[in-house]
Order: structure tokens, then C-alpha cells, then sequence
């Protein structure tokens, strides 16, 4: 007979609403006009520096407090390159890293030049640029 093997879970399910606006924002993203990257114009990650052999991991055993220190530190000395918007330390990483974000690229330059090779608490430190894709954790 007809209608006899009806399965109620095999019927199509309604989307909720949380589905729906998620299925509209990604529409509206890609149909989104953004304007093109200027030819010559420098990338995001640009704007961060990337600082070792700052510290030695096992500082940090002793004095949990070093890092807000080396936090401070390092924002007072980079602010007058620019605009500081934030100070990573990765405490558990080996070659002693932190990470610098500038509001502008210019300032990330400067900061550069002014760390690079310089000596800070007996140690010899590097500066250079993030790549974009390292991932110090």
C-alpha cells in the first residue's frame, strides 16, 4: 500500500536560523566589494618584529614576573619607533622570543634598525621581520 514505509528521518531538515546566517554572511563576503592591494604596498605581517635570544626559558621558573618586566621593557623602548599595539613573550620557546605589532609598517622598520645586533641584559639580540607564517608557541 502506498504511504506504508513513510520514515520521518529520512524527510529533508528544515535549516535552522543559525545556519541560515551563516550561509548569508559567507554570501555577502563574497560578493563584497573591497578595493585592490596598491601595487608596492607592503603586507600585515610586515608590521610585526620578531625579537631573539632575548631570554633563556628557565629565567622563568624562578620569577614568573620577569615576563611582565621584559613586556614592559620592551614597550617603552619600542614606542619611540611608533605606535606599540602589542608585546608577546613566548616564555617556553628556546631562542628566547618575542613578538612586537606596530600600527604602521614604518614604525616596524625603525624598530628593527634599532634593536637589530643590540645587547640587552648580557645577551646579543636579533630583530627582524615575521615572516608571516612562523609560529613561536
Amino acid at each position: 500500500m502506498k504511504g506504508d514505509s513513510y520514515d520521518p528521518s529520512l524527510k529533508p531538515k528544515k535549516k535552522r536560523k543559525k545556519e541560515i546566517e551563516k550561509i548569508k554572511k559567507i554570501q555577502e563576503k563574497l560578493l563584497d566589494w573591497r578595493p585592490d592591494k596598491l601595487r608596492g604596498e607592503r603586507s600585515k605581517n610586515e608590521r610585526v618584529v620578531i625579537v631573539k635570544n632575548l631570554f633563556h626559558p628557565s629565567i622563568f621558573d624562578k620569577d614568573v614576573e620577569l615576563i611582565l618586566e621584559y613586556q614592559q621593557d620592551l614597550r617603552e623602548e619600542c614606542s619611540k619607533c611608533g605606535d606599540v599595539r602589542k608585546v608577546i613573550i613566548y616564555d617556553r620557546h628556546p631562542e628566547g622570543v618575542a613578538q612586537i605589532t606596530f600600527k604602521e609598517v614604518e614604525a616596524a622598520d625603525a624598530c628593527i634598525q634599532l634593536l637589530h645586533n643590540r645587547w640587552f641584559g648580557q645577551r646579543q639580540i636579533t630583530a627582524e621581520a615575521w615572516d608571516g607564517k612562523t609560529k613561536y608557541k
